[in-house]
């Protein structure tokens, strides 16, 4: 038995080694798992003997409900995916780079392999209740769960709505009938479909997870720009700007993440809170915070805060998007600091406003051209830093936070050309007006309470942000001026 088990366990080395040589895995803590979306070029996956085209890492059903459904989804290791449902021709789609990455890093963090193994079945069925299997498939692990509605296990909870969203309720416009793979060579792949595999996903540089409830969003910003944002609805996907990842990165290396990873989350956790995770990979390697809302390190505080406001903060506010719409993004100039509207599925249209699409809906047509615009409030202290980094200012944001007694939101500093400049950002424009509703013109006092400055103040506001500069540099004012409009109020 001895001997048996060392020959498998040398095979199996040789076979990661070759594979590891080869660039067509990653691997993790509980062994090697095949990295979807990988193209056939070069035989990449040929240390395997694997065509990519005919080699399932994904296997969903559901089955019963009231309407007795019965349907099953298959990924491919090269990303497309073919759908069975009773009484219906098979179809097949394509998934994106970005959702294989989504669906492969959601795997990933809820531990799939281990929490499969120690997963026992339903002991009973539920009437009218939906009955789920899911089985992934690696290199040298598999895992199954076999689970149902009303007893979904409390890992499976976030993961499962976004893989039945994916797999199952794809976008219309992407479907097409499914083409049995014809008899070939052995040496040619058996093509299942007419739509091209998409280039292998990009690095991952940042991984941002809010979870509450059951619910999960997940934010992957990749090296080459591109980003996703998935939740139960879907995933929305676009391109930052070099101004926008460039503020973007200035604020993860704010808050040293090397230096302070680790689990801030309190000893007895609060089961209606938030909870936050962080992933940063630079050339120094990786590393990972993980805190709870309203207990986390301020520094840690004010980073999911700024991650939330630009990556999900109008999701949460409105709730879920189309179930089955994938979010297209088109980038602009951030210094537009606006969104198109989107337009209806199959494909959203929006632009990046400093590190995120945020779709917001189509204002009226009489809307008079002198109303706010809609995602005024979605201004942020990133598209601050964009901004200004467009005009040629060097901009640093800094961990710090302050308080004003006569504000009610906390700020942070920012310096913008080695001069600080706080900031503090409102829920939107409503909230910041009331809160300077009583600020005098000249900032001389602010409810009746007199304010004394070191040197001129100057304040801005744009949609939910509020800019202060205690400065006698005009050319500081002239600057945040052109990207803020003119002060509302200071010397």
């Amino acid at each position: 038995m001895r001997t048996i088990t060392a020959a498998l366990l040398s095979v199996a080395i040789l076979i990661v080694s070759s594979v590891l040589l080869a660039g067509c895995v990653t691997t993790t803590a509980d062994g090697v798992q095949i990295q979807p979306g990988i193209s056939t070029g070069g035989d990449a996956v040929a240390a395997l003997g694997l065509d990519p085209t005919v080699f399932v890492i994904l296997d969903l059903e559901r089955n019963g409900g009231i309407a007795g459904l019965a349907e099953r989804a298959r990924l491919y290791l090269d990303g497309h995916v073919v759908l069975e449902r009773q009484d219906a021709e098979p179809v097949t789609f394509q998934l994106s780079p970005a959702e294989q990455a989504q669906i492969s890093a959601a795997l990933d963090a809820a531990d799939f392999y281990r929490q499969a193994a120690q997963t026992e079945p339903p002991a009973q069925v539920f009437p009218d209740a939906f009955q789920y299997r899911i089985q992934r498939r690696g290199v040298l692990l598999q895992g199954e769960v076999v689970t149902q509605d009303g007893s979904v296990p409390t890992w499976l909870e976030p993961l499962l709505p976004l893989l039945t969203n994916l797999l199952l309720t794809p976008d219309l416009a992407r479907v097409q009938p499914y083409q049995p793979p014809a008899a070939a060579p052995a040496s040619t792949p058996a093509l299942t479909q007419t739509v091209p595999a998409p280039a292998a996903p990009a690095i991952v540089l940042l991984e941002f997870v809010r979870s509450e409830a059951g619910e999960e969003a997940r934010v992957l910003v990749n090296l080459d720009r591109t980003y996703s944002i998935a939740s139960a609805a879907g995933v929305q996907e676009g391109e930052l700007t070099r101004a926008e990842m460039a503020a973007l990165l200035q604020l993860l290396e704010a808050a040293d993440l090397r230096t302070r990873a680790g689990d801030y989350s309190p000893d007895e956790p609060c089961l209606d809170c938030a909870r936050y995770e962080v992933t940063y990979r630079n050339l120094l390697g990786g590393a990972t915070v993980r805190g709870e809302e309203d207990s986390q390190p301020e520094w840690l505080q004010i980073l999911t805060d700024t991650l939330v406001a630009e990556f999900m903060e109008t999701e949460l506010a409105a709730g879920s998007a189309t179930p089955g719409a994938t979010g297209v993004v088109t980038p602009t100039a951030v210094t537009t600091a606006t969104l198109p509207a989107v337009t209806p599925a199959p494909v959203v249209t929006a632009t990046v406003s400093a590190a995120i699409a945020t779709p917001v809906a189509t204002p009226p047509a009489a809307t008079p051209p002198a109303a706010p615009p809609a995602v005024a409030a979605a201004y942020t202290a990133l598209n601050l830093l964009a901004d200004l980094a467009a005009q040629g200012a060097q901009v640093n944001a800094s961990p710090e936070r302050i308080t004003k007694p006569y504000l009610s939101v906390p700020g942070n500093i920012v310096q913008v050309n080695g001069q600080p400049v706080q900031v503090f950002q409102y829920a939107d424009a409503a909230a910041l007006a009331a809160d300077v509703a009583s600020l005098a013109p000249n900032a001389g006092s602010i409810n009746g309470r007199p304010l004394a400055w070191p040197a001129a103040p100057h304040f801005w506001r744009k949609g939910g942000l509020l800019a202060l500069a205690v400065s006698n540099d005009q050319a500081l004012v002239d600057l945040i001026s052109r990207v803020m409009g003119p002060q509302f109020a200071g010397r």
